[in-house]
């Protein structure tokens, strides 16, 4: 779409300059010439509309991914009043759990999430009582928990590294198909870790 609209470009450019630089030109040229720019012109704004909106979609999705971060950090850290990094760590071992169970083990999607879900329960449940409750028997400062958080992040990210390497894995979704909504796609089966 965007060659054609380059090549048109191109085209209307050299017909304007030839109708505005040779009077001897037909007036029925001119005509067309007109006709065919307040096309383009519909069209630009047609195609410019459609990839605004499908951004403003796309940002709303990304948006609405980056909330439900921050509301997990707010929530733990309004009721522990700790900077729980680790739950970043937990993300992506829920993440890769999920690959595990539906990917190399060819569960069901609603199986692999509920097993996903249970298997990082257990691994914040052992950093809980692991970490954080033998520091708070401890009666460490916050600094010293935050740094033991950040250090058991960067611990089980290095494992899911070394276990699963470094590469993108994807996840093979083909029972949601892609939405479409006037020229607007929001698209399901992209997902990867």
């Amino acid at each position: 779409m965007i060659n054609r609209i380059w090549i048109f470009d191109l085209y209307t450019a050299i017909y304007t300059a030839i109708c505005h630089h040779h009077p001897k030109i037909p007036q029925n040229i001119c005509v067309f010439q007109k006709k065919s720019l307040t096309l383009h012109a519909e069209l630009k704004t047609y195609v410019f509309r459609r990839k605004m909106i499908q951004f403003l979609i796309n940002g709303l999705i990304t948006g609405v991914l980056y909330s439900l971060l921050a509301m997990g950090f707010a929530l733990v850290y309004n009721t522990t009043r700790i900077f729980h990094i680790t739950a970043a760590a937990l993300y992506v071992v829920a993440a890769y759990a999920f690959y595990v169970f539906a990917v190399k083990l060819g569960l069901p999607l609603v199986l692999a999430f509920v097993l996903a879900t249970i298997f990082t329960m257990l691994i914040s449940l052992c950093t809980e009582y692991g970490v954080y409750q033998p520091l708070k028997k401890r009666k460490a400062s916050l600094n010293v928990t935050m740094i033991a958080s950040i250090g058991l992040m960067t611990v089980l990210v290095n494992l899911v590294a070394m276990i699963f390497g470094n590469e993108t894995k994807v996840i093979d979704n083909t029972i949601q198909p892609t939405f479409s909504f006037a020229d607007i796609f929001i698209n399901l089966k992209s997902s990867s870790l």
